[in-house]
């Protein structure tokens, strides 16, 4: 017998789907709702367990260090240490770890950084002489606020003419930058956020509930050290004091360094006149070379004549002792002395007397002896300058000769007539003078305070697998009391609520001032005590403030006071 078996209708299927996505949003909510209510009853007794525990840490921190208050003992107390004093009375089901379970977080820091202050200075010196031989000499700047003895400078300053540019004091003008380094970088300050991501804890209570602390730290170091680094540097300039003659440029090497005419000494044939004229039109030749210190480089009489000039004898008395040094100078003194006078260029005549004869004696027998019929007799032929400047009668390529001279013998008349001038010309730009570092320790007070110290909770699950506001939440230690914070504190729907309680001052019996459940930050406004900032309270402008002064019960200023209870939880079953 055949059956026919027919699968399930599309309708059908569609119907079992909804039936099962129904069933699993039902226990989607039966989860939530039984995890909603597990977290107002553990909070609830979580905050009562909290008051026992700081009660506990309190005497345990206050017996390691009498004679202070708590709120004193918190502020030297890191999180390894509170985690240690906190686990101390807490029942747990696993060891207990505070490192691993602990942060510390830098909010504050205020550090005075070590500070480096670089002074970039520099300094100008000119020693400029202008064409009518005045000197301009000047020094920037003139006054300086950073002056210091870093003597003696650079050998390149050696052909300065002034003495007090080389070596002494100078005026500096500086530039600053200051740079700050830090002491402490690898801690820096930041904002603290409650909803920090944790992924390990310090323990696990009896009950299933993870513990974690965090304690924030606040520095103060006003030490630092601070240093001057001065780093001096020139720049000099001065002109070539009559070192190059405004010459041409013949091939000897020597030309343009002097200009006074080599000597020459002219001698006739014996008993020949000589013809002068051929010689001075070779005038144009001579070169103004370097003169030795045998040979001064200026024309010279014939030796014993006086009738012309001066012997070269007397000349040369005259020159002075620092030719090899200073042939400027020297050509200008002898220019001053001489340059004005002629020296002569000799030669024989022919003019004489008829010879003359008598006996006498020879030498060897008697006989006759004759005279010379002529004397040949040396005369000044022709006179020029003794000392010339370079023309261009005698230097077809000389350059303005008239005014350099003028420019170094105006500069000679007035300006340091003791000193030796010749000098090379210095031109120097940035030139290292040398550094200079000065150092300063300042000493401060330095102290490391920890101002907060939060209690992390995740209810019924790991840190890592847990949500900030739904299963994990933070207390703070704050004076002697440890505090909701956060979302537990400011939220409408905070799974920890509270009554306000006083006795009458009549019945002597305890009265709620609040009709309704509030959260911790609405009953704040009945005591006019202090709180944390991290409570997150806000006043009616909506800044966040840690007392609340104008809400005040009047209940709560009796002899009394006024305390917070927290409210167990009202179950709502899933229907």
């Amino acid at each position: 017998m055949n059956k026919k078996i027919n699968g399930f209708t599309l309708i059908e299927i569609i119907l079992v789907m909804v039936f099962i996505a129904f069933l699993w949003v039902c226990v989607v909510k039966i989860i939530n709702k039984n995890m909603e209510n597990k977290v107002k009853v553990y909070m609830y007794n979580i905050y009562n367990e909290l008051q026992h525990a700081s009660k506990a840490v309190n005497k345990k921190l206050i017996n390691n260090n009498k004679n202070e208050s708590i709120k004193d003992i918190l502020l030297k107390t890191n999180a390894i240490n509170y985690c240690d004093a906190f686990a101390s009375n807490i029942n747990t089901y696993n060891y207990i770890d505070c490192v691993q379970g602990t942060t510390q977080i830098m909010i504050s820091k205020d550090v005075k950084p070590n500070i480096i202050n670089t002074y970039n200075c520099t300094r100008t010196y000119n020693y400029n002489v202008n064409s009518s031989g005045v000197l301009n000499e000047i020094y920037i700047p003139s006054t300086s606020e950073y002056i210091n003895d870093i003597s003696p400078y650079s050998y390149n300053y050696k052909n300065l003419i002034n003495d007090n540019a080389k070596i002494g004091n100078k005026y500096y003008s500086c530039t600053k930058t200051t740079e700050e380094i830090p002491k402490y970088e690898e801690n820096e300050a930041t904002e603290f956020n409650l909803n920090q991501k944790i992924i390990s804890q310090a323990f696990v209570s009896s009950n299933n509930v993870s513990f974690y602390f965090i304690t924030t730290e606040s520095l103060v170091d006003n030490g630092y050290s601070e240093k001057n680094i001065y780093n001096y540097t020139a720049n000099v300039y001065q002109d070539a004091i009559c070192d190059v003659a405004p010459t041409g440029s013949f091939s000897k090497s020597s030309y343009k360094n002097l200009f006074i005419y080599e000597p020459y000494r002219i001698f006739g044939g014996y008993g020949v006149s000589y013809n002068i004229s051929s010689f001075l039109g070779k005038l144009n030749q001579i070169r103004f070379g370097s003169a030795s210190a045998s040979d001064i480089g200026i024309f010279t009489t014939q030796r014993n004549v006086k009738t012309c000039g001066e012997p070269w004898s007397t000349i040369k008395s005259k020159i002075p002792n620092l030719y090899n040094s200073d042939r400027c100078k020297t050509f200008f003194n002898l220019y001053n002395s001489y340059g004005n006078k002629q020296c002569c260029i000799y030669g024989y005549t022919n003019k004489g007397v008829k010879k003359s004869c008598k006996r006498g004696w020879t030498g060897k027998t008697w006989g006759t002896v004759c005279e010379n019929p002529y004397c040949y007799e040396r005369i000044c032929q022709s006179k020029i300058p003794c000392v010339q400047m370079p023309s261009t009668n005698n230097d077809p390529n000389a350059k303005d000769p008239t005014n350099f001279y003028n420019k170094w013998s105006n500069y000679f008349k007035n300006y340091n007539n003791n000193n030796i001038f010749y000098k090379s010309g210095v031109n120097l730009s940035n030139v290292n003078e040398g550094t200079f570092t000065t150092k300063k320790d300042t000493s401060g007070t330095s102290s490391l305070t920890y101002p907060n110290h939060f209690i992390y909770v995740a209810i019924d699950n790991a840190f890592k697998y847990g949500t900030y506001g739904k299963d994990v939440f933070a207390f703070e230690h704050f004076n002697t009391k440890i505090i909701p914070v956060g979302i537990l504190a400011y939220d409408t729907n905070s799974p920890l609520k509270f009554n306000v309680i006083t006795r009458d001052t009549n019945t002597k019996k305890i009265k709620r001032l609040n009709n309704e459940p509030v959260n911790f930050c609405d009953a704040m406004k009945y005591t006019g005590e202090n709180f944390s900032k991290y409570c997150e309270c806000k006043d009616d402008s909506g800044n966040i403030v840690t007392q609340y002064k104008d809400n005040i019960k009047t209940d709560c200023l009796n002899g009394f006071g006024c305390v917070l209870r927290p409210i167990y939880p009202n179950i709502t079953r899933f229907k």
